[in-house]
């Protein structure tokens, strides 16, 4: 079995369920038995099967460590950017901003206008206060 496959496997959440599930715990601690171990069912496709996913696995390991890197040397040229801006050492003489860059992407649709009425109990609540207030005088 392909080194890569089996430690991509063992960590997978059915294997993990099968394992804790037959284990017994001593202080949060998980004590699995031979017998736990040899009843596990794991999937296993044919050696070349497994030597193409060992292939892409190590291709994609391959690029995100280089999108890490990638990420990493931007975050610090951005700082080195940000720390002379602050500093006031940039000189944006001949930066040429473009109005359109500002320019909304889509115009907004209009809204229609909502024609505003006044039910018979909005007119009672609004009358309230006035009614406490005339109440109050009276007194």
């Amino acid at each position: 079995m392909s080194k890569a496959y089996f430690a991509t496997l063992w960590n997978q959440p059915f294997v993990r369920r099968q394992l804790e599930g037959g284990a017994r715990t001593a202080n949060g601690t998980y004590k699995v038995n031979q017998a736990t171990l040899e009843n596990i069912q794991i999937p296993i496709p044919e050696f070349e099967r497994q030597v193409e996913f060992e292939r892409v696995a190590l291709s994609i390991t391959s690029r995100r460590l280089e999108l890490k890197a990638s990420a990493d040397y931007s975050h610090t040229l951005f700082a080195s950017l940000q720390q002379r801006a602050f500093r006031g050492e940039l000189d944006l003489s001949r930066l040429v901003l473009d109005s359109r860059d500002d320019a909304p992407l889509a115009p907004k649709p209009e809204i229609p206008a909502i024609k505003a009425t006044k039910s018979k109990a909005a007119s009672l609540l609004l009358q309230a206060p006035q009614a406490a207030e005339a109440a109050q005088e009276a007194r």
